[in-house]
């Protein structure tokens, strides 16, 4: 019997962890004011401060570089200029949506997940050690073959709360953070984890509710 239970607690943490590690990862959504944008922009990147010292920067990432066709000789992969430096193309493991997807005549977006820097097996991909690590970023407007039309200002991608500001606006040079994250700047992935665990357990007392009575049972 000892064994039975064991084995029901067991796949009761399984279910929780596995669950847990596949909620959707978080992410910089940029909105980008279309009329605003240079003429010929076929990508924006985001541009963060960082230095050859740090593990994860990289001259070339070369399946980023072919996957939107841009070359290591480009001008995006090139740029250096205050330390600022690409972050599709110049950091490893790094994953993001920089072709534009137009949601209408006036509005675009583009999208920077967060690379294997923050991955906790046993939590999200965590965008705000991203952010918490680089503060800031700007963002160059590219054409088809990675030479930056444009570039906007710096902002904070980090704020005074604690977490990283996910929702960011660009319209022409000026970029600026739309909204922060969450209702009043609260972080609701505790609730996530909390509502895996009452869940587990609901099932873990309803199995052993639903075994003693089938063991007594048995024995009438």
């Amino acid at each position: 019997m000892k064994k039975v239970f064991i084995i029901i607690i067991a796949f009761a943490m399984l279910f929780t962890l596995v669950s847990a590690r596949g909620a959707p990862s978080e992410a910089y959504i940029c909105k980008i004011d279309i009329s605003t944008m240079p003429e010929k922009t076929k990508y924006v990147d985001m541009l963060l401060p960082t230095c050859t010292e740090d593990k994860r920067f990289t001259t070339y990432n070369v399946m980023n570089g072919a996957r939107n066709n841009i070359s290591e000789n480009s001008q995006i992969v090139q740029y250096n200029e205050n330390g600022f430096y690409s972050y599709t193309f110049r950091m490893k493991d790094a994953h993001s949506q920089i072709t534009l997807s137009v949601e209408d005549e006036n509005t675009a977006y583009v999208c920077f997940l967060q690379d294997d820097y923050g991955y906790d097996p046993f939590s999200f991909p965590d965008i705000d050690i991203f952010g918490e690590k680089y503060q800031k970023a700007k963002f160059a407007y590219l054409d088809i073959n990675g030479n930056i039309l444009g570039l906007t200002n710096e902002i904070d991608i980090w704020n005074d709360y604690g977490y990283a500001d996910l929702f960011l606006s660009l319209s022409g040079a000026e970029a600026s953070c739309e909204m922060e994250r969450g209702l009043l700047n609260f972080d609701f992935r505790p609730f996530f984890y909390a509502t895996i665990i009452i869940l587990s357990s609901v099932i873990v007392t309803f199995l052993i509710t639903l075994l003693q009575k089938t063991v007594f049972n048995s024995k009438k």
